[in-house]
């Protein structure tokens, strides 16, 4: 089955947008698991750290990855 033409070039750029918010989501759970159960610290604070690593991994898979910054500017 084809897609139709103006759907075609939407399909690749979401299945990597779907594919990082999975690989996120479990990174997430890995290492807020990490951060409280195998080092000990508060659950506040291992979700805290969590979520700043989250925002750095997120800036860089949504650069390279989804807005495949070696072609074009991001937006552009």
């Amino acid at each position: 089955m084809r897609l139709p033409p103006a759907l075609e070039a939407h399909v690749r750029p979401f299945a990597r947008y779907a594919a990082t918010g999975v690989f996120s989501g479990g990174l997430n759970v890995v290492l807020t698991y990490a951060f409280t159960e195998l080092a000990g610290f508060d659950p506040r604070i291992s979700y805290g750290i969590t979520l700043a690593i989250l925002i750095v991994v997120n800036f860089f898979i949504g650069r390279y990855i989804i807005f495949d910054a070696a072609r074009q500017r991001a937006g552009g």
